[in-house]
């Protein structure tokens, strides 16, 4: 599918990407499922493109799933590539925009059945690593490289005009993106490093570690 591409010169990566590896038994589509929820319910969209459609007809379209690949080994086991893009537009500026790059890798992935509460629970096995990255595109900085006279003003206007605003989205993204990567970890039933333990998600889970 075709991408929104963003140059680097208006990206600002505040922080490392984070990781979550788990390797047991869990429900793919219902892993997708409680990520997608959770995306809508914190203000997460696809990103928004435009797609030039060969009569000249312009198509704008927000795709969340950017990328999907699998491939079947002779075992029946499965491996995946499926990279999902999501955007915030944020309610104080329209001059910074936030992203999330939500990357999956599975591997020796595999239809299974478990026994809960008597009954046979159809689900999968294999090993899945999920990494998220966030990042803030400056809106402001892309919309004066557009004029030769502005263009000359760029550093000294992010300087001073949006110095602490940058600032402060970069706390708030990460935060935002922190909260992200402990709710696939609560949702996997991983140790969590928190201040605070959640007494119950809003998102059941559907993994169901061999340690449990």
């Amino acid at each position: 599918m075709p991408t929104k591409k963003i140059s680097s010169k208006y990206k600002i990566a505040p922080f490392e990407k984070v990781k979550v590896k788990y390797r047991d038994i869990f429900t793919l589509i219902e892993l997708y499922k409680a990520l997608y929820e959770w995306l809508g319910e914190y203000g997460w969209k696809g990103v928004h493109y435009k797609d030039h459609a060969k009569d000249g007809a312009v198509n704008h379209i927000d795709y969340l799933e950017r990328y999907y690949y699998h491939k079947q080994d002779p075992n029946g086991m499965t491996e995946h590539f499926i990279f999902w893009r999501v955007e915030k537009e944020l309610e104080n500026t329209k001059k910074l925009k936030w992203y999330i790059d939500i990357n999956f890798h599975t591997l020796t992935m595999r239809p299974t059945e478990i026994l809960r509460d008597n009954k046979k629970i159809k689900t999968d096995k294999g090993e899945v690593e999920i990494e998220i990255k966030g990042y803030i595109e400056t809106i402001y900085a892309r919309e004066m490289d557009q004029s030769p006279f502005l263009k000359m003003f760029k550093k000294i206007f992010t300087e001073q005009a949006y110095h602490d605003q940058i600032e402060q989205n970069e706390k708030d993204l990460y935060h935002e993106v922190y909260l992200l990567h402990n709710f696939v970890k609560q949702w996997f039933k991983l140790k969590r490093y928190l201040p605070y333990e959640e007494t119950k998600s809003f998102h059941p889970s559907h993994a169901y570690p061999s340690h449990r």
